[in-house]
């Protein structure tokens, strides 16, 4: 959102010598979190106008070489750079940053191999893991069809009846969706039901 967070002062210090030493800039992509809260407690604590030691970013894409490069190439050259830094760092302050778990799979049933693997090592906290092809493009930002969210039990909130196509300020068409209509359900105390039709997206 562009705004400046006061409370990861450490992870900036982690990454300037990453950054300053890219000849060409640099990118990295990161979620903050705190190790072993959920999402809406890490939130809270990364939000706060104060220093925390325990926010950690978890990186799944960026570029430090070349942006062009292969989405695999790319996240080589991240992990390389960050397992280099932090073999220092861990010394001053302890781990900041880390590359989120990755492994390449094949298919379908490697995917759920994988799957399986991570629920044994996070247990019910995992809710599901991201899938990027191994050639996606550098799109910092923007949905492609290089990536998806993978969450093998998903649940059925809200049933999608349309889709509408996304344009610009101009009015052009940008070939991708850009709003999503779905049926919503409400229950009155009554126990009466009433659906109606809204977008999200």
């Amino acid at each position: 959102q562009n705004e400046y967070m006061q409370s990861v002062p450490h992870l900036i210090d982690f990454v300037r010598p990453i950054l300053a030493g890219a000849e060409r800039g640099a990118c990295i992509i990161a979620e903050c979190l705190v190790p072993g809260l959920s999402f809406k407690e890490s939130s809270g604590i990364i939000r706060r106008h104060k220093p925390d030691l325990r926010i950690t970013g978890v990186v799944f894409d960026g570029w430090l070489i070349d942006p062009s490069n292969s989405y695999n190439t790319r996240f080589n050259h991240l992990r390389t750079a960050i397992v280099e830094r932090s073999t220092e760092w861990v010394r001053e302050a302890g781990s900041s940053l880390v590359c989120a778990p990755s492994a390449l799979v094949l298919d379908h049933t490697e995917a759920m191999e994988q799957w399986a693997k991570l629920k044994h090592i996070y247990g019910p906290r995992i809710e599901g893991m991201m899938l990027h092809h191994t050639d996606k493009e550098f799109r910092p930002g923007k949905r492609c069809w290089g990536m998806g969210r993978f969450k093998p039990q998903p649940t059925i909130d809200l049933e999608v009846v349309s889709y509408e196509e996304a344009v610009s300020e101009a009015g052009e068409p940008l070939g991708m969706v850009g709003r999503i209509n779905v049926e919503l359900a409400r229950r009155s105390r009554a126990g009466e039901v009433s659906r109606s039709i809204i977008g999200i997206g």
